[in-house]
């Protein structure tokens, strides 16, 4: 079957619940997690491993070390990445200043619709000892100057202590995911079943991400399908597909079925003239806008300005 003979149109606009504040968390978000939520952690290529067992993944200027990767079953898994979420969520939300976080496994459990207390125990453990063995390095410029770090630990310690969650955050991560800005973050993200929609929790997050940096933006609401491709890790490369049918079967239709699994907003194909589209060939695919609109998606809160006559009242 060619991908020009589709029963069915791509575009697709979903009924969404009617969503408010309390479908989101907070949590500060910059370029070191929003990062390493995009980055592919699983390594594929033995040269990626060095002499001392380490695996390094690099692109660009983001470099992620991995101590022992052999001694971890298929790498960082995403559920190390929803748990970071989660504890960064914790941490922002309690407003503290100590490096410590401590999140009831209960309510963990609660966030992300896990009943089994003892799978989801040893989840947890796994996933803090593979957040435990990460290392960052990368560049990233703010308030107009370039910061390097090298080799940054995201936790110094952790494990579960009678029924608690309990991450030290390493001091200069903690320091510098202080610094990013608040992000609204849908609670939804916690609620996919990696099994049936694994590329949902990146296309949510990456939306919302986009969503809070372009708030006041016309594209705001307006994102590519190659910038969302490129945090679809469980989706093959084009290039290593032959046949048109295993480009729809294999890529389409499971980024429209992960993407219509997000309950939080409708969406449709758009063209670059901001028209609703039908790609049928993977290049109109790629090349298309993805058009998002948000169910009651929380108001900026906007600081009042105060004029100079105001505060002479004053």
């Amino acid at each position: 079957m060619n991908i020009l003979d589709r029963k069915s149109p791509l575009i697709i606009n979903h009924e969404a619940p009617a969503t408010n504040e309390k479908d989101y968390h907070t949590i500060h978000q910059g370029k070191a997690t929003n990062t390493l939520v995009k980055f592919k952690t699983k390594i594929s290529d033995p040269a990626q491993l060095n002499i001392y067992g380490v695996g390094v993944i690099e692109e660009k200027d983001f470099k992620l070390s991995i101590e022992k990767y052999s001694e971890l079953t298929n790498g960082i898994k995403p559920t190390a990445k929803i748990l970071l979420d989660a504890l960064i969520i914790t941490a922002t939300e309690s407003g503290k200043n100590n490096t410590e976080v401590l999140l009831p496994l209960a309510e963990y459990m609660k966030m992300r619709g896990l009943r089994d207390v003892k799978s989801a125990r040893k989840q947890v453990k796994n996933d803090l000892e593979a957040l435990f063995r990460i290392s960052l390095s990368f560049s990233e410029t703010r308030r107009h100057k370039k910061e390097s770090y090298v080799d940054m630990r995201i936790c110094s310690t952790k494990g579960i202590v009678k029924g608690v969650i309990v991450c030290n955050f390493n001091q200069d991560f903690y320091k510098l995911i202080k610094g990013y800005p608040v992000m609204p973050y849908p609670k939804e993200i916690f609620t996919f079943n990696p099994k049936y929609n694994p590329n949902s929790v990146n296309l949510l997050r990456r939306i919302a991400e986009h969503k809070n940096m372009n708030f006041n933006k016309t594209n705001g609401d307006i994102i590519g399908v190659k910038t969302l491709m490129k945090a679809c890790f469980a989706l093959p490369n084009y290039n290593d597909l032959g046949e048109a049918k295993q480009v729809n079967a294999r890529i389409i239709e499971p980024f429209e079925r992960d993407m219509n699994a997000i309950k939080s907003f409708k969406w449709e194909y758009s063209g670059k003239n901001g028209k609703a589209t039908t790609p049928f060939t993977y290049e109109e695919f790629i090349q298309a806008n993805i058009k998002v609109i948000w169910e009651k998606y929380p108001p900026r809160k906007t600081k009042r300005r105060t004029s100079k006559k105001q505060t002479e009242e004053k």
